[in-house]
């Protein structure tokens, strides 16, 4: 467990150390824009680097999205690199990959990815993913069809939504970019389970599909709805809340992303932190219509705010619980309490199952648990 996402320069090193000791060959990851700014990575040596994508975020830090971009270019600085990988359909992406194949494509190999159109059409990339056919989007997960370095494969996926076949697509590329051949990978796809947190599905016999996921950006929760729209018959249920002492800007943001979507939405706390919930549920609301409003239900009280969607959601309807993902606590009024989305679904659906209300004895989670 660690407090941030890339460790301090010393903790990453010592970690690396157990690793190498321990006779492990490949280390993936995740390294901040605070990070790199701060210099955590620093000293480090990475053979290959992978961008995604750049949205709204840490603006409390960055301050603007040019500086956001700027930390996130860094990546691409450390001089024993040997290889990229971008996602080519990000447009600030995009702007990265063009400004790196510029000045290191003879000494950096270069990889895209697109789910739009083929890489071809944008940079003659010789390396390449991107997708050819599809994708067919059910209840149980993905089928599609990628070229891979010139390849057509055909995969299927547990996985569910549209940004996932981007995330895929990238590690396929980030993976045969190291010599893996492209068809073992395809085969691996069809046992992908997501990890806790994120777009994890609990399914309950007889009650409406339950979603958790951690979506905590505009971007990010516009992709998770519109990722579950098309699938659901029903109503769309968004329970929501936004961190406290964090970029103000996005609430707003957010709250147009969900009611873009969403049928019925339930504004509750997230991390408040020393920031009153009522307040940051009015940012959220400051930028919805009358009309939008009309759509709300305000429960400060997360549990109390699941509770009642659960409660309320038909068979047909899909509740999408976002925002804490795999966190199991949560700060309010300055203090950390025990807290997780998983556990009030379970606890929940315990509950009706004790008092004989329902047949809701069994919550199986796709995907590993806490």
């Amino acid at each position: 467990p660690s407090v941030n996402t890339t460790r301090d320069l010393l903790s990453i090193q010592h970690d690396l150390l157990q690793m190498a000791d321990q006779g492990k060959e490949y280390v993936a990851m995740e390294v901040s824009s605070h990070a790199l700014d701060q210099g955590r990575v620093d000293g480090l040596t990475f053979d290959t680097v992978l961008y995604t994508n750049l949205s709204q975020d840490h603006l409390d830090y960055h301050k603007t999205l040019s500086a956001y971009a700027a930390a996130k270019q860094k990546l691409f600085e450390f001089p024993e690199l040997k290889r990229a990988v971008f996602n080519l359909a990000d447009p600030v992406v995009l702007d990265t990959c063009k400004k790196i194949y510029e000045l290191r494509s003879e000494e950096v190999e270069i990889w895209g990815y697109s789910s739009g159109l083929e890489p071809y059409d944008i940079l003659p990339i010789q390396k390449q993913v991107w997708l050819a056919e599809g994708p067919l989007y059910t209840e149980s997960g993905i089928a599609l069809t990628l070229v891979i370095a010139g390849e057509p494969l055909k995969l299927t996926t547990p996985l569910i939504g549209a940004f996932n076949i981007e995330n895929l697509m990238a590690v396929l590329a980030l993976l045969t970019s190291l010599g893996i051949e492209p068809e073992k990978l395809v085969k691996c796809c069809s046992q992908l389970q997501p990890p806790p947190g994120r777009m994890q599905k609990l399914n309950v016999h007889g009650a409406a599909h339950v979603i958790i996921d951690y979506a905590h950006t505009p971007a990010g929760l516009k992709a998770a709805l519109g990722a579950l729209k098309p699938l659901c018959s029903g109503q769309l249920w968004c329970v929501f809340g936004c961190g406290g002492e964090r970029d103000i800007e996005k609430r707003g943001l957010m709250g147009q992303a969900a009611s873009e979507f969403a049928d019925r939405i339930i504004l509750t706390a997230d991390n408040s932190r020393s920031e009153p919930t009522e307040n940051i549920i009015a940012d959220i609301c400051s930028r919805l219509t009358p009309e939008e409003k009309s759509r709300l239900r305000i429960e400060e009280d997360r549990r109390a705010a699941i509770y009642f969607a659960l409660r309320e959601a038909k068979l047909t309807d899909w509740v999408l619980i976002a925002g804490k993902g795999h966190e199991d606590t949560q700060i309010i009024n300055g203090k950390t309490i025990f807290f997780s989305d998983q556990a009030v679904v379970e606890s929940y659906f315990a509950s009706l199952a004790e008092d004989g209300r329902a047949d809701r004895s069994a919550v199986a989670s796709e995907g590993p648990c806490n």
